[in-house]
């Protein structure tokens, strides 16, 4: 790999892993549960908010000390989870992100890695219905062909300590075939979720890597992003400005008639 390259995916996981924090950092601590669950289906760890191995202090952000989670196909390089909980009103909104870095580092067929992130608490964006978008991205190398990486978020008008699968309203899910050495990203939304007082946000990453060929370690930087938004609502005062308007349109419209038919006749 070129130094050019290696410099780009660098920057690319330091982005993925380290801004989202930065930026969300600034969200009012609060008494939502920020918790992460990584799992290959027979090896499970429960990442909480300020609890090891979350070696990040700060509330609403969670950066995993990836050494004592032990996978037999995977290598954890970078993991974290932040959010801007309790949220804030549009052009913000509810944020929940995740990012992390991994490598396949065994032979054989694919196998599946999940990262199940959740936050409670919610209660902004002020406004209905809501919007929820979905984003994610993805730069990888030496990935065999075969192998993919989903993405999904979910919207709970209730905001229980854990919330049950199947974690609420779902985004259309975000599906990325990889193979071999490229950068994607994509996104979707869903309209007209309800308004509640308080709510949570979940999001899930499915990768499923296919093993080490010719001595390349497949590699992949990941990161999705869950954010809420809200129906702005025109206020009072510009309902009346409107509703003005369209009369002052018509009035001159029809003094334009007047003085045109006037010069005919």
């Amino acid at each position: 790999m070129s130094q050019r390259r290696l410099l780009g995916r660098r920057m690319f996981g330091a982005a993925v892993l380290g801004l989202a924090c930065a930026v969300l950092g600034v969200g009012e601590a609060r008494a939502g549960v920020l918790t992460m669950t990584i799992s290959d289906g027979t090896t499970s760890y429960d990442i909480f908010d300020q609890i090891p191995p979350d070696i990040n202090l700060n509330p609403n952000q969670i950066q995993a000390d990836t050494t004592g989670l032990i996978f037999a196909d995977f290598n954890i390089i970078g993991l974290n989870a932040s959010s801007n909980n309790p949220g804030a009103n549009n052009p913000i909104g509810g944020i929940l992100a995740v990012g992390g870095h991994i490598q396949r580092t065994t032979g054989g067929g694919p196998v599946t890695l999940t990262i199940t992130t959740y936050q409670t608490g919610y209660v902004l964006p002020a406004g209905a219905p809501r919007n929820m978008i979905s984003t994610s991205s993805s730069s990888f190398s030496n990935v065999p062909g075969g192998s993919t990486q989903t993405f999904e978020s979910w919207y709970n008008p209730s905001s229980p300590a854990t919330p049950p699968a199947p974690f609420g309203t779902p985004a259309p899910l975000i599906t990325f075939p990889l193979a071999g050495t490229d950068s994607v990203s994509d996104t979707t939304s869903i309209g007209g979720l309800p308004d509640s007082p308080e709510y949570s946000l979940t999001n899930r990453i499915v990768l499923t890597i296919g093993g080490v060929t010719d001595g390349s370690t497949p590699d992949v930087v990941f990161g999705g992003q869950t954010q809420i938004l809200a129906v702005v609502v025109p206020e009072p005062t510009s309902v009346i400005m409107l509703g003005m308007a369209a009369p002052l349109g018509l009035l001159l419209a029809i003094r334009s008639r007047r003085r045109f038919l006037r010069r005919l006749a």
